[in-house]
């Protein structure tokens, strides 16, 4: 009798509600990841899985990790593995994940909202919560772009703006973006859910002089290889800088930050393994920079002061908008892919409710996409001032007039599974598992009706086996 009252007591006391910071550990989970189709390379235009067939990247940018206190997007309103699944299940399969250089320092995190909302990021450092995203990113089968966007964590600019300082690959300034990257390598580089690296966000200008495509080039050569000398599976991405050279006229044109790649056929980036080489381009509406001469409010006096050296091109890009836009997108960024010289992921657009020229923009761009194959990520879940947050409902649903802008340029289907599996370690509970896992331990009856297949008892876990998630 004593023995049994004694059993029923343990019982209750294992599935008694507890303090979720006493079910974190310092070990990291024990996951058993679910096969992605990666490691992923290039084979001309088309962006391909280690069995050879064809994805697309389409996804959405995720800021926060970029900012001096690390406020992950939403993360303060709702769990880390809430806001994944939410991305996930609005039919995206990659984030772009702008850092900025200093992460890498990796000091304690602060932001009470989000370790509020996050507790099992108590008392860990800034690249435990990147991989935190990693790893909800990968249970969701979502790939993951690592973007060193900015030099330090809220300095106003992007990390092209703030500049290297000093062109030259041998300075102190290249060293330190080496030297970022190689810590990212060594921390993140057998992470299942990286797809690989956005290498420097819209090289623009630096103290000296603007970056031109002759500086940035040997640059992306130099940080690209020694990437890959480390992380041979990643892709590399390179995007495109503000000014380059034409290579019909000689002249220097004019385009988006990064978004500018007219020189890359002519002087193609040099990796050591062309197979994972993918340019990037940057592209925005009217939302972001609206001037009287620009190619959507005066094409005509665009394409002349921009191609006057070259009548022929000019005249193709003089048409009224939007249908203009074909022809401008082809000269600076989409005839890499449409040649089948490379692939080409747009890594930001965006455009602004209440904008109609910029919502044109954009319908226009996903067209594009859709038709070339090229690989995208909006920018972005989060409150931005000149583009529109992809949140709705508290970040609890994407925005369903982009989403459904967006569908019929999306690739049909996940990186890797939807769903993915925790091996049971001494010590678990649901309550705990759901804390961790879900991000709130009241949810463990959801882990529970998930794996009622081979959980019998709630109360009745046992090391080695595996739990689903939900």
């Amino acid at each position: 009798m004593f023995r049994r009252f004694l059993l029923a007591l343990l019982a209750v006391l294992v599935a008694l509600p507890i303090s979720p910071a006493v079910a974190f550990e310092s070990a990291p989970p024990s996951w058993s990841w679910p096969r992605f189709s990666g490691p992923f390379h290039a084979e001309g235009a088309s962006i391909v899985d280690h069995q050879g067939q064809v994805v697309r990247l389409t996804g959405v940018n995720w800021f926060g990790l970029e900012n001096a206190d690390r406020a992950l997007q939403y993360a303060w309103e709702q769990p880390i593995g809430d806001l994944v699944r939410t991305i996930a299940e609005g039919g995206f399969n990659t984030i772009r994940l702008p850092l900025s250089a200093d992460i890498v320092d990796n000091k304690p995190l602060t932001h009470q909202g989000l370790l509020a909302r996050n507790p099992e990021l108590r008392g860990k450092g800034e690249l435990d919560l990147v991989r935190a995203v990693l790893d909800y990113a990968a249970v969701r089968g979502v790939g993951v772009i690592l973007d060193l966007h900015r030099r330090e964590g809220g300095r106003p600019g992007s990390y092209g703006s703030d500049g290297f300082g000093d062109p030259d690959p041998r300075g102190e300034n290249a060293r330190r973006w080496l030297a970022a990257w190689a810590r990212l390598a060594e921390a993140f580089g057998d992470h299942p859910a990286v797809i690989g690296a956005d290498l420097y966000n819209e090289p623009s200008f630096n103290q000296r002089q603007e970056i031109t495509w002759e500086v940035w080039r040997p640059l992306a050569e130099l940080g690209g290889n020694a990437l890959l000398a480390k992380v041979p599976h990643w892709l590399i991405f390179v995007e495109g800088t503000a000014v380059a050279r034409d290579p019909a006229t000689g002249q220097e044109v004019w385009f988006w930050d990064g978004g500018n790649l007219i020189q890359a056929a002519a002087a193609p980036v040099r990796l050591s393994d062309p197979s994972k080489l993918v340019y990037s381009a940057h592209e925005y509406g009217p939302n972001v920079y609206d001037t009287p001469d620009s190619y959507v409010r005066d094409p005509r006096g665009w394409a002349a002061k921009t191609f006057g050296a070259d009548p022929q091109r000019a005249a193709q890009m003089a048409a009224d908008f939007p249908r203009n836009l074909v022809a401008v997108r082809t000269t600076f960024y989409a005839y890499l892919a449409i040649q089948g010289l490379a692939p080409v992921y747009v890594g930001e657009f965006g455009s602004q409710r209440g904008n109609p020229l910029s919502i044109e923009v954009e319908r226009d761009q996903l067209r594009c996409f859709q038709q070339h194959g090229l690989s995208f990520t909006r920018w972005a879940l989060g409150q931005s001032q000149d583009v529109s947050d992809l949140a709705a409902g508290g970040a609890r649903q994407l925005d369903p007039a982009f989403v459904n802008l967006a569908k019929p340029a999306l690739f049909a289907g996940h990186l890797g599974p939807s769903t993915g599996r925790y091996a049971i370690r001494p010590g678990d509970t649901l309550w705990a598992l759901a804390g961790q896992l879900l991000g709130n331990p009241a949810r463990w009856p959801e882990l529970f009706e998930a794996n009622q297949a081979r959980i019998a008892d709630p109360n009745r876990i046992y090391p080695g086996q595996n739990v689903d998630l939900p």
